[in-house]
């Protein structure tokens, strides 16, 4: 809870001289905030009346006085409370922007797109399947099939032409790269089994990609090991990936360095039941990642130095493919009659959840734009 707050105004009223105006929430474009009295230091909202904003386009007052912010930029929220006209300042800040596969009369694309829903973009237009965008900056990493098998393109979100930067006769998928834009990890299947590469980037070289290396040193698991779901910590110097190189040949969450032929770790608390799809917070303490329960697959957290897991989502069903945000909320996928949609929750406040409203798309593999 954000709480902004500015002293009343006015004459005869029993708002006293401690009383200001609080606005209660995130100020972010396109969702809702609170809008009450608060008096000294009790933090608890009494009601006002008469609720106006300035411009009148960066906000809609809804009927019972909370305010949709609907505009980025400088707010002026008023109220009336007895007497007393009070008015608070606040600045909206624009939502996080995310990318993002969408499928379309039956073609799958790149797109963007803010959180609530604005500035939805198409960045690839090719008549075959391109898929799991990862971004950093400016410059978007994802797999593309118009070659036959799956290869690496990149693009960039500032308008630079598409560019193939793999060719191989096997499949590159699942890729991640590094929160410096220096770096990149995939998946290929040059093994008839799925195994993480990690190879240098320069996007602006003739060469883009340098010599790839397997991440896994040979003595890790066996031949038939499957690896996937590389996610990089913001530090850029660890690695969470799921492989099937558990105790009991199940997927579980692992964790190496980010070097060649290194030696991933399961994660502790992870191995007993099957979790994929891990991504790391930005804080690098904790992993999102999807797993079975009670006939549904839902969303969960564990604390990397704990080993403790929370289950972040709970309304039955089918989600997964989890990324986080760099402000701490977690942007996943559900897979519902046959489409497939994208929300994002705040883990503190895990039974608000908010869709994203990609009109007209069956959207999947969300990740963020990473500064």
């Amino acid at each position: 809870m954000l709480l902004v707050a500015m002293a009343a105004c006015g004459g005869d009223s029993p708002v006293g001289p401690q009383s200001t105006l609080a606005v209660a929430g995130r100020l972010e474009r396109g969702l809702v905030v609170r809008v009450g009295v608060r008096s000294g230091t009790d933090t608890t909202l009494q009601p006002v009346t008469a609720v106006t904003v300035t411009p009148a386009d960066a906000a809609t007052v809804l009927p019972n006085g909370d305010v949709r912010l609907t505009k980025a930029g400088s707010l002026t929220i008023s109220a009336t409370a007895g007497t007393a006209t009070l008015s608070a300042i606040v600045a909206v800040l624009s939502p996080p922007v995310i990318v993002f596969d969408g499928l379309a009369a039956g073609n799958r694309d790149i797109y963007s797109i803010a959180i609530d829903g604005g500035e939805l973009t198409r960045l690839t237009t090719n008549g075959a399947s391109d898929q799991t965008p990862t971004a950093t900056g400016s410059t978007v990493l994802y797999t593309s099939y118009r070659d036959g098998n799956a290869e690496l393109y990149t693009l960039s979100l500032i308008g630079a032409a598409e560019r193939r930067i793999t060719t191989t006769t096997f499949s590159e998928t699942q890729s991640a790269l590094s929160p410096d834009g220096r770096k990149i990890l995939y998946s290929n299947n040059a093994t008839g089994f799925s195994k993480i590469w990690l190879a240098t980037f320069d996007p602006s070289a003739t060469v883009p990609v340098g010599t790839p290396e397997r991440l896994s040193a040979a003595t890790f698991g066996s031949s038939s090991t499957i690896e996937a779901s590389p996610s990089w910590t913001q530090a850029a110097d660890r690695i969470a990936m799921m492989t099937t190189a558990t105790p009991t040949g199940g997927a579980g969450l692992f964790l190496a360095n980010a070097a060649a032929s290194s030696t991933p770790v399961l994660v502790t608390g992870s191995g007993t039941s099957v979790e994929v799809e891990p991504s790391w917070s930005f804080n690098g303490f904790f992993l999102a990642y999807a797993s079975p329960i009670a006939g549904a697959t839902e969303i969960f957290v564990r604390d990397t130095r704990t080993g403790t897991a929370t289950q972040l989502t709970r309304a039955g069903g089918s989600r997964g493919q989890p990324a986080w945000l760099p402000d701490g909320r977690v942007v996943f996928t559900t897979f519902s009659g046959g489409t497939s949609t994208l929300s994002w929750v705040d883990p503190a406040l895990p039974l608000d959840v908010h869709a994203i409203a990609t009109t007209g798309l069956s959207a999947e593999h969300a990740a963020p734009v990473r500064p």
